[in-house]
C-alpha cells in the first residue's frame, strides 16, 4: 500500500518503496544536483542595462527641470525695448566679461507691485539718471511684481569698474525686507548669468546704502547670497 500511495502522490517520482517500506533511492536519481555555471557575461550585460536606464532617467529629468527653470526665468524677465524707448545720449563702457563683482543696492522709490507701476518707475529713474549721465545705471531691476527689467544688461556699464554689474531693488526697505519674489528673483537671475558663463562661478556681493534704515535689510540679502556662493567655491 506504501508503494502505491507513493505512486498516487508522486506520479513522476524515481523512488521505489521495497515490501518494508524502506524508501531506496533509484540509481539514476543523483543526490546532489550540482550548480549550473553562473553566466557572468549576462549578468554584465543586465547591470549595464540597468546603469543605462537610470542614468538616462535621470538625465532626462534634469533636462526636463533645466528647461522648465528656463522657461520660467524667461518668463519673467522684461526686455529693456519692452518699457523703453529711449538711446543712451552718450557712450557706455562694455563689461569684461565674466562679471567678477555684483552690486547690489535699493532705488528707495515707492515698491511697485505691477508691470504698468514697475515700467513707469523705472523709466522715472532712466529720466533722472540722463540728467547727468548717458543712461540708466542699474544693468538689472527687480520689482516687487516679481519680474527682472533689463537695463544695461550683462554687457554695458557706466562704472569705472567694468568688472561689476549693478542690481537695483526697486523699492525701499528702510521699515521691511525685500519680497520673496525680489529675492528668487535675483538668485534666478545670477544662476542664469553663471549657466551662460556672463558671470564669474565665485562673484562677489557689495552693497551700496544710503540710509542706515535699510543697511541692515540690505545686508542680510547680500550674506544670503555670499553663502550660497561659498558653498559653490
Amino acid at each position: 500500500m506504501g508503494s502505491e500511495w507513493v505512486k498516487k502522490v508522486c506520479p513522476c517520482s524515481s523512488i521505489e518503496i521495497e515490501d518494508d517500506e524502506t524508501v531506496i533511492p533509484h540509481e539514476r536519481t543523483p543526490l546532489i544536483i550540482p550548480n549550473e555555471p553562473v553566466d557572468f557575461g549576462y549578468c554584465l550585460l543586465a547591470f549595464l542595462l540597468t546603469f543605462l536606464f537610470v542614468g538616462a532617467s535621470i538625465g532626462t529629468y534634469l533636462l526636463i527641470r533645466e528647461v522648465n527653470l528656463q522657461s520660467a526665468y524667461r518668463s519673467h524677465l522684461v526686455l529693456r525695448d519692452d518699457w523703453s524707448t529711449v538711446e543712451p545720449n552718450g557712450p557706455v563702457r562694455h563689461i569684461i566679461s565674466p562679471v567678477k563683482e555684483i552690486l547690489l543696492l535699493e532705488t528707495y522709490n515707492t515698491t511697485c507691485i505691477d508691470k504698468e507701476s514697475c515700467e513707469e518707475a523705472i523709466r522715472n529713474l532712466q529720466k533722472d539718471h540722463m540728467r547727468n549721465g548717458t543712461d540708466i545705471n542699474y544693468s538689472f531691476l527687480i520689482g516687487g511684481d516679481g519680474r527682472i527689467y533689463e537695463g544695461l544688461g550683462w554687457y554695458m556699464t557706466r562704472s569705472s569698474n567694468m568688472t561689476v554689474a549693478t542690481i537695483a531693488l526697486l523699492g525701499s526697505f528702510s521699515d521691511f525686507d525685500p519680497t520673496f519674489d525680489q529675492k528668487e528673483k535675483l538668485k534666478d537671475l545670477l544662476h542664469n548669468a553663471i549657466k551662460k558663463s556672463l558671470l564669474s562661478y565665485c562673484y562677489s556681493v557689495f552693497i551700496r546704502y544710503d540710509h542706515m534704515e535699510s543697511f541692515e535689510n540690505i545686508v542680510n540679502l547680500a550674506v544670503e547670497l555670499e553663502k550660497e556662493r561659498k558653498n559653490d567655491c
